[in-house]
């Protein structure tokens, strides 16, 4: 179980940033310090505290853009969505004539959970809310050596992107009635493996499942391989499964072309 919420152990800032050095096209506005809790038997979250929005720097409180310092790595991830999502902007306007929504982005909310027992709080993880359009990244449950941090990782923020433009095209109604939800994890891991350039390295950091999401790679991290039918045992599997698949058929690895196979089909 995680340490409860604001420990100093968590890796995030203790405090909100006071200001970030550049917010890239594509992302409306980032938030900090939003507290959500769920308690036993509710249905939904309730929020506790909203997220202040973080404003940019000007020249006399700029801070060094480095990634050797905590502030510098908060940087380089907002950077990096930016990036993620100008990949798919240009794919999406190529195959719709749309411009692509920008996304919002809370940064390090506490996720308060009692729903099923004793209170658990989220992190080591993301996720993407379609309502609001917004990515959430979740600090991690600690900073040992050698951890790493998925707030802080590409194909985490390509995967939640992903996730964006499924939400996107389905809004559009540009989606068939045959294309549900039940394989949109299997088609964000497709596109965001596509996305960073097919670099199976940039997936595989993932910390214990890693190979597992590489959807280049045909075998699991216990050596079974993926296209045998039997492995598919658990929900997380069965995506790997699906995912290694939809890649293997796809005859171009562009992410234009993907979306038009797996998505617009």
């Amino acid at each position: 179980m995680p340490p409860p919420a604001n420990s100093p152990s968590w890796h995030r800032p203790s405090t909100a940033t006071s200001c970030i050095n550049f917010l890239p096209e594509g992302i409306n506005h980032v938030r900090w310090g939003s507290h959500l809790t769920a308690g036993p038997g509710a249905v939904s979250w309730t929020i506790k505290k909203l997220g202040q929005p973080i404003p940019l720097c000007n020249e006399s409180n700029r801070k060094a853009d480095s990634t050797e310092n905590l502030n510098g790595s908060i940087q380089a991830a907002i950077t990096s969505i930016g990036a993620r999502h100008a990949t798919f902007a240009t794919a999406f306007r190529s195959l719709t004539g749309k411009s692509f929504p920008p996304i919002n982005l809370n940064l390090f909310p506490v996720y308060e959970d009692s729903r099923k027992g004793p209170t658990n709080f989220v992190t080591d993880n993301a996720s993407y809310d379609p309502q609001t359009s917004r990515i959430s990244l979740f600090p991690s449950s600690n900073n040992h050596q050698g951890k790493v941090h998925l707030w802080m990782t590409p194909f985490v923020h390509a995967h939640e992107m992903a996730h964006h433009v499924i939400d996107t095209l389905r809004i559009m109604r540009k989606l068939p009635d045959s294309q549900s939800d039940e394989n949109d994890e299997s088609i964000a891991d497709v596109l965001a493996f596509l996305a960073l350039d097919s670099k199976p390295e940039l997936v595989r950091e993932l910390p214990g499942f890693g190979v597992d999401r590489d959807p280049s790679w045909p075998f699991f991290f216990d050596g079974t391989p993926k296209a045998n039918s039997t492995a598919a045992d658990q929900k997380q599997r069965k995506a790997a499964v699906l995912a290694h698949l939809m890649l293997m058929q796809l005859p171009s690895r562009d992410v234009s072309h993907a979306i038009k196979v797996l998505l617009l089909k």
